[in-house]
C-alpha cells in the first residue's frame, strides 16, 4: 500500500551484497500484490512479497512473515452498523478490491451477502472517504497491519478534510 514491503526486501538485498552472501536478490516491482503472485505463480521470479491468500500461491512456501494484517470493515463515525447482519442492500467498497477476491468471497458465502444484496466496489485509498461522505458505499473493507503507523494513514483518509487531527 506504500511502497514499505519493497523498502524492506531492498534494505534485505543491500545487507545480502554487503556481507557477500552467497544469495542475492533483485528487486522486481509490480504494480500490486496480485501480479506479485502471478509473476510468482509463472516461474518469473522465485521469491514474492504477498499475502497468503492472493493470486496462485499452490507451489509456495512462506520464507518470512513481513507482517501481520487484520481485515477492518471501516464505517463512518455515527453510522448504525454493529453487525454484518446490518449490512443488507448496501454498497461496501474495498480497497485494493482485486487484491481481495478471495476474501470477498469467503465474507460473501459466511455471511450469505449475495441474499443480503450487498455489492462489493472497488475504490482506490484517496477516494474512501468521499465515496463515504457521497454515500456511494455504507463502509469500507480493507486490509492493513494494525500498527501505528497504518492506523494514523486510516485515521487520516477517514478524517474529513475540516476535521482536526487527533
Amino acid at each position: 500500500m506504500d511502497g514499505e514491503a519493497g523498502r524492506l526486501v531492498s534494505a534485505i538485498a543491500g545487507k545480502l551484497a554487503q556481507s557477500k552472501a552467497p544469495v542475492r536478490l533483485s528487486l522486481v516491482q509490480t504494480p500490486g500484490p496480485l501480479e506479485s503472485a502471478n509473476a510468482f505463480a509463472s516461474g518469473k521470479v522465485d521469491l514474492a512479497v504477498v499475502r497468503g491468500d492472493v493470486g496462485d500461491l499452490s507451489q509456495a512456501q512462506a520464507v518470512i512473515v513481513l507482517a501481520h494484517a487484520t481485515v477492518l470493515l471501516v464505517a463512518p463515525p455515527g453510522a448504525a452498523i454493529s453487525d454484518v447482519s446490518e449490512l443488507k442492500r448496501a454498497t461496501i467498497g474495498v480497497i485494493g478490491a482485486e487484491a481481495n477476491q478471495k476474501l470477498i468471497k469467503v465474507l460473501t458465502d459466511e455471511y450469505d451477502l449475495t441474499r443480503a444484496d450487498v455489492t462489493f466496489k472497488p475504490l482506490a485509498p484517496a477516494d474512501a472517504r468521499r465515496a463515504l461522505d457521497a454515500k456511494e458505499v455504507r463502509a469500507i473493507l480493507l486490509v492493513m497491519p494494525l500498527t501505528e503507523k497504518y492506523l494514523s494513514l486510516l485515521r487520516s483518509a477517514s478524517r474529513a478534510p475540516h476535521e482536526p487531527a487527533r
